[in-house]
């Protein structure tokens, strides 16, 4: 239901966001942008460069209160370039970091950006996606790599100079 719920919200947005062409957010080529990123019920410090005017990576490190440390990369491509909105599609994956190598993600979702005409800087995002885990589970005698499938929903707040 709170995933539906949450699409459904996706949508309205992605609707209202084709009627707004007045005043446009700049082009973000070759910024860089320092935020949080909720990802997986983390917060995590990240940071963003966007390497060309529709392709943009991401570094996320959790916050130290983790251990081990999850860090995530993604890469993120604009599929629909709108004057308020960026529509696109994400590929990730996450490792442990500090600690032991146990478990990795493999992330790919969609995703909208927001922008605020009034403060070019400031940009608000939003996806959801599904992921696939390779964790190690052990028993009293033995341990063996399994997978897991989920899903995810994440928001980043981020300020570009």
């Amino acid at each position: 239901m709170k995933k539906g719920c949450l699409f459904a919200c996706l949508l309205i947005v992605a609707c209202a966001a084709f009627g707004q062409e007045e005043a446009c957010c700049p082009n973000r080529m070759e910024s860089t942008g320092i935020g949080i990123w909720f990802h997986h019920n983390l917060a995590l410090i990240s940071l963003s460069h966007w390497v060309s005017p529709r392709t943009a990576l991401t570094i996320g490190l959790a916050v130290p209160s983790a251990t081990p440390m999850p860090l995530f990369l993604r890469g993120t491509s604009v599929v629909v370039d709108r004057c308020l909105f960026d529509f696109h599609t994400m590929v990730g994956l996450g490792i442990p970091v500090g600690g032991a190598f146990n478990w990795q993600r493999f992330e790919a979702g969609l995703g909208v950006d927001f922008c605020f005409p009034e403060f070019p800087e400031l940009s608000l995002g939003l996806e959801v996606g599904i992921s696939l885990v390779h964790y190690l589970y052990c028993t009293w005698w033995d341990c063996e790599w399994r997978w897991a499938t989920g899903t995810f929903v994440s928001a980043t707040i981020q300020f570009f100079f």
